[in-house]
């Protein structure tokens, strides 16, 4: 909910009400009158759906073009709201769904349908076409992989087939591909010398004996021209082969198109056979197809026998590339890590998070530079090298416990986050703030902020996430400002994990209760003292331990963040050095917490280093985002980016420990291991 503000800020400076009005009335009365609309298409249905059963489906159309004026390409549309909506009427009213929206769920298929109401149903935004290209995907995913890897290829090489090829062309140039094809084929089986140097090194052919040199010399007579028309088609310039391993998955058939145009400039110079053999780079097993044979048949399809099996149809999996800024102590870092993602580079300007951060992840590029002085300049060395930009930018600017400054703040860097999204052009982002972004007084920049993002090419939502449903033990409330390119934002869905759900007791029992008596354990008579502690344990349990902590901020900093810790059974008069002793508690005792337990209830792993003072730590941790929230946001983006199906259900219930790990979602292809 949007909150009211006054005219100035504590220090004076003026908010724009009037936008900021504005705004709150257009909010208020927009979304209240797209609700009306999307429920008047529902009694229009209805009407519809009763017209039906009175004139017959004959005559339905006609009658409702001629004496209705319901335009001639909703009438199916109103016929498949009732029969294939109904149920979800709440759901599509509550997020005032477009008709163009009704219209794509009536005709696609069951699969897409369900998917795009879940979506509605999760907050993630729906947009015209959306379905269809979902039923797109339902398609392609239920294609033979050889057919849809067939029509990828011819869509990639019309596309970049010079404007004045005419298709005859290019077909007459894969017939000259497919037969230069055959006679390397031909040339590597039916030649003994080349079957024994697979074996011994191609270095020992002898290559003036008469029946090599003949072949070999067709090969170089045969490719020359073939060569010429390939650049003449596609051109001479492509990915160089040093950058093949890097981009094979992020361009695929750009690598492939690389690849058989290095194969052909090496077979119309002879370079091939005693001269290096067939393969592009013998050492790195990394590349699937790394064939000079596989290149040719990617040209023109065609399907011969290869001497030592056949290679993967894929490239080997590659990271998607994040840059953050503000990564503080590293906890969204380490859910980004944990979702599969590559963190090229962390940028943290506070020392004491930077070294913590370094000190978890020595292998991690942290930098500490101010992000505000020359972003254009600073992040110009990343442009078009980053798929994701993450940051969780400073909440002091719309904290409600802070002043709530906003845009008159020196701290506020969502404009500096804006400028550095221009220069990088990243596929994706998202940044991380407090709900106070969102109130009233922060409407007209807000507005501002997200107008520039979409001029910069991206489609901006702004979604609210709480921790607590992501199996963190916080009710730690966020709001997430996430754009992506338009061809991504279709496939992305808010993540949802509403049934991972961890209580602040289960999650603390073992550090806050260490001296409880276990059930089942066998021991002598407890002594008062425990009896006490049990006791105590058993109450605070009852009465605290299925709730979750509230948000982590520093201690002690409000009346009211010391009544709502109070709420929960904990003293939040300080930090604790260890739990509380056998001797020390009795029924109705607050606990204080220890940097361990609040490193639990931010959903940190034990082992993830902090500053060496209490009050460092304690900072540290209350500017932390959970990890396992970072990893929920990740996921759901690398399946939007890439295009895989993850098991995210499964990734979500493994625990994310401080040991750096990498996550593959499927095993790695086995390549064959062939000697030439």
């Amino acid at each position: 909910m949007i909150r009211s503000g006054a005219d100035k800020s504590k220090k004076g400076f003026n908010f724009p009400k009037v936008e900021n009005l504005a705004l709150r009335h257009a909010r208020k009365d927009l979304i209240a009158l797209q609700r009306k609309v999307a429920a008047l298409h529902f009694e229009i249905a209805s009407r519809v759906s009763d017209l039906r059963a009175a004139v017959g489906a004959e005559k339905l159309a006609g009658a409702l073009v001629a004496e209705c004026s319901v335009p001639p390409d909703l009438v199916g549309t109103y016929v498949g709201i009732a029969e294939h909506l109904l149920d979800h009427k709440q759901v599509l009213i509550e997020k005032c769904a477009s008709i163009s929206v009704m219209k794509d769920l009536v005709y696609a298929d069951e699969h897409a349908r369900s998917v795009t109401l879940r979506r509605l149903a999760s907050n993630s935004m729906v947009t015209t076409g959306d379905a269809a290209s979902l039923a797109r995907a339902t398609r392609k995913a239920s294609a033979p992989p050889e057919v849809e890897e067939a029509r990828a290829r011819r869509r990639y090489l019309s596309g970049v087939a010079s404007r004045v090829t005419v298709r005859p062309a290019i077909e007459s140039f894969e017939a000259s591909v497919r037969e230069l094809a055959e006679k390397v084929s031909a040339f590597r089986s039916g030649n003994l010398q080349l079957m024994h140097a697979s074996f011994k090194g191609y270095d020992r052919i002898r290559s003036s004996a008469p029946a090599y040199r003949e072949g070999h010399q067709a090969i170089r007579t045969k490719a020359e021209p073939v060569l010429l028309e390939f650049e003449r088609i596609y051109g001479g310039k492509h990915i160089a082969q040093e950058r093949w391993r890097e981009l094979a998955v992020r361009r695929p058939h750009a690598v492939r198109l690389a690849m058989a145009h290095k194969a052909l400039a090496r077979l119309a110079s002879g370079r091939f056979g005693h001269d290096g053999g067939f393969t592009f780079d013998a050492t790195d097993r990394s590349l699937g197809r790394n064939d000079m044979l596989h290149s040719l048949q990617y040209l023109s399809e065609a399907r011969l026998p290869l001497p030592y099996g056949t290679l993967p149809a894929s490239f080997k999996d590659s990271s998607t590339k994040v840059l953050e800024l503000c990564a503080g102590v590293g906890g969204q870092a380490l859910g980004l890590q944990a979702a599969g993602l590559e963190v090229v580079a962390a940028f943290e300007n506070w020392q004491p998070a930077a070294k913590a951060l370094k000190s978890n992840r020595p292998g991690m590029n942290v930098i500490t530079l101010d992000i505000a002085g020359d972003p254009e300049k600073l992040f110009a060395p990343f442009a078009g090298r980053i798929d994701i930009i993450s940051g969780g930018l400073p909440c002091q600017p719309y904290s409600g416990r802070g002043d709530g400054e906003g845009q008159f703040d020196p701290r506020d860097l969502f404009p500096t986050a804006v400028r550095i999204v221009r220069t990088v052009k990243p596929k994706a982002f998202f940044f991380e703030n407090v709900e106070g972004f969102t109130y009233f007084r922060h409407g007209s920049h807000r507005a501002e902020i997200v107008s520039d993002l979409t001029a910069a090419g991206y489609e901006v939502r702004i979604e609210r996430v709480n921790s607590k449903h992501f199996g963190v033990p916080q009710d730690r409330e966020r709001v997430l400002v996430i754009g992506m390119k338009p061809e991504i934002a279709r496939r992305f869905e808010m993540p949802s994990s509403q049934d991972r759900s961890v209580s602040m007791g289960e999650a603390l029992k073992e550090l806050l209760f260490p001296h409880r008596t276990r059930s089942g354990v066998q021991t002598l008579a407890p002594s008062p003292d425990q009896k006490k502690y049990d006791q105590w344990f058993e109450w605070w349990m009852t009465e605290f331990g299925s709730g979750f902590a509230p948000t982590v901020t520093r201690i002690g900093q409000s009346a009211e963040y010391t009544s709502s810790w109070t709420k929960r059974g904990i003293d939040p008069s300080g930090l604790a050095d260890r739990p509380p002793s056998l001797g020390d508690v009795h029924v109705g005792y607050l606990p204080r917490l220890t940097i361990q337990m609040i490193k639990r209830i931010q959903g940190l792993p034990s082992d993830w280093r902090l500053g060496s003072s209490k009050n460092a730590a304690s900072q540290q941790l209350a500017n932390a985002f959970p990890p396992q929230v970072a990893r929920a946001i990740g996921l759901s983006l690398r399946q939007a980016l890439t295009g895989q199906t993850l098991d995210v259900g499964g990734l979500m219930r493994e625990p994310i420990t401080g040991r750096r790990r990498r996550l593959s979602d499927r095993p790695a292809p086995v390549v064959p291991q062939a000697d030439d």
